[in-house]
């Protein structure tokens, strides 16, 4: 009975196991038909990003192909605009020799333009330093013991006013201005030494001249400083004749304690006259050659004594000046440490190169006056109204 009853119970179970596991096997869609809905909604979306993907990439690189398309046309026009009429493409050695070619023809253009430059100067009389003046307007040619020198114009300093034939000489041999700025005024003057020996300074006073520098002495090649036996008696006489008097002296000192002893010569001569002195008194740069004592001072230190010199004259009442030529100024001294101190320059022709403001212009050295026995350096002060002597642009 019992073994009856359980076989029956197992046949109750066969039969009811087959539905249940075909309710287990049934799909997500099977069990719900909205899931099988929204999947096909999610692959037409997807499919339509993909397509508007594709559509937009298309636009894209057909727009830059055209784009490109247009740049390419616009690049080949300027090529060929570039290339004329011979539709040649260089590479870029060609173009390099090219280029080298061209720089050969402009530097043989420009060295013959320079040779017939100097050929018509030299035809028309012109000595070489006027020639290489001429060629090389933007520097200042400096010549000096036979060599020329180029150095640069400062263009911080103060430049005076003047051109090319503002100054004419007359028949006395007188340079006169002539220029067409009427503040400009001139005095005519002299600078003497033992050496033009005894002077009649009532004919010179007579004879137009207005001033006279007179020297004082000099610092010679031994380092020795030696005076001029006619100093005083030239100062005396040329106030009595109603000349303006200045004077001068020739230095060279090596050292701090040379400038010094310069100083205290000159201030202790014009001490004795100083009642007579109404015009400047200069301290004469020359250019050292190799063998003068002064020759390895350097600039700096040379210019330095020179304005210890001039700033113990003009602690004793004077007015200090700098005397020299062009070279004896670019080639010993920094002139932007000394532009506040007049200056006086030599320069012995009739058109001064000295590009910078200026008191006193030594022109000549064979000028001919009266109550003086053979030559004489003439000179010339130049004053700009509404300035204290200094003529400026």
């Amino acid at each position: 009975m019992m073994y009856l009853s359980t076989g029956r119970m197992n046949s109750t179970k066969d039969m009811k196991r087959p539905k249940r596991s075909q309710e287990h096997n049934q799909t997500p869609e099977e069990k719900n038909p909205n899931v099988r809905h929204t999947l096909y909604l999610v692959n037409i979306l997807f499919l339509c990003f993909l397509t508007m993907a594709a559509i937009v990439t298309a636009c894209f690189f057909f727009l830059r192909n055209r784009q490109l398309t247009t740049e390419l046309s616009r690049t080949r026009n300027e090529l060929d605009k570039m290339q004329g009429e011979d539709q040649t493409l260089f590479t870029s050695e060609q173009l390099k020799a090219q280029v080298d070619q061209a720089s050969e023809s402009a530097a043989r253009a420009q060295k013959n333009s320079m040779l017939m430059q100097i050929q018509s100067s030299l035809e028309s009389g012109n000595s070489t330093t006027s020639m290489l003046r001429e060629l090389f307007s933007d520097e200042l040619v400096v010549v000096s013991q036979g060599r020329y020198y180029f150095y640069p114009v400062i263009s911080s300093l103060p430049k005076n006013s003047f051109e090319k034939g503002d100054f004419e000489q007359d028949a006395a041999g007188f340079l006169n201005y002539k220029g067409s700025d009427a503040t400009i005024s001139v005095k005519q003057g002299i600078d003497v030494s033992e050496n033009n020996g005894d002077i009649d300074f009532d004919q010179v006073a007579q004879s137009g001249i207005s001033y006279v520098m007179v020297c004082l002495g000099e610092r010679d090649a031994s380092g020795k400083i030696t005076e001029d036996e006619n100093a005083l008696d030239n100062i005396s006489a040329a106030a009595k004749a109603g000349l303006d008097v200045g004077a001068y002296f020739t230095s060279s000192p090596v050292s701090a304690d040379e400038a010094m002893a310069e100083a205290e010569y000159v201030t202790g001569k014009l001490d004795k006259v100083k009642d007579s002195i109404t015009m400047p008194v200069a301290v004469q740069i020359e250019v050292a050659d190799n063998t003068d004592r002064t020759a390895k001072v350097t600039k700096a230190d040379y210019t330095t004594n020179l304005i210890s010199l001039c700033d113990a004259i003009e602690a004793k009442g004077y007015t200090p000046a700098v005397f020299g030529s062009l070279a004896a100024f670019t080639m010993r001294t920094d002139l932007t440490r000394i532009e506040d101190i007049d200056k006086w320059v030599q320069d012995l022709s009739n058109n001064l190169y000295f590009p910078y403001e200026f008191t006193m212009w030594q022109y000549s050295n064979a000028g001919q006056i009266q109550g003086i026995n053979g030559d004489v350096d003439l000179n010339l002060e130049v004053t700009h109204s509404g300035n204290s002597g200094k003529e400026n642009s």
